[in-house]
């Protein structure tokens, strides 16, 4: 019978061939599906590649569809980085609002505002934005 309560594991990160603590979490994850309404694993890294990631452990630790991974990076992007299945651009769009300077060498954005450097855009050679950084005051990254 299941409850109607959501059940969340924490992996700060993991890859298709993580053991232990990570392999207890799927373990865990599948064997209390009957208790919850919904099961999430939270992780709480930048990878790339998390979508391929994602579809391995899947397949490879047999963790059912009704097991969702939820990245806390996507999680607050409010879009799909990871687990959209089609390769997708994440082409970076220019707001009018803020100056930019180009650094060739790098194919990369300083963003400003007022004249200080709120962010770093870094693109790929497709010019998709491969990740960005931010910064508060005196050039801090947060």
């Amino acid at each position: 019978m299941k409850k109607s309560r959501n059940l969340f594991y924490l992996a700060n990160s993991f890859s298709e061939d993580s053991g232990g603590r990570t392999q207890a979490t799927f373990t865990r994850a599948k064997m209390l599906l009957d208790v919850s309404e919904e099961s999430f694993i939270l992780t709480f890294n930048f990878k790339r590649d998390y979508g391929k990631i994602y579809d391995t452990v899947r397949e490879k630790r047999d963790i059912p569809s009704t097991i969702t991974f939820l990245n806390m990076y996507e999680f607050f992007a409010e879009e799909k980085i990871y687990s959209n299945k089609t390769n997708q651009k994440a082409v970076y769009i220019k707001n009018p609002e803020y100056s930019y300077e180009y650094i060739t060498s790098k194919n990369a954005y300083k963003v400003y505002s007022n004249n200080i450097q709120i962010c770093y855009v870094q693109l790929d050679e497709e010019e998709t934005c491969v990740y960005k950084d931010f910064f508060i005051s005196e050039k801090r990254k947060i």
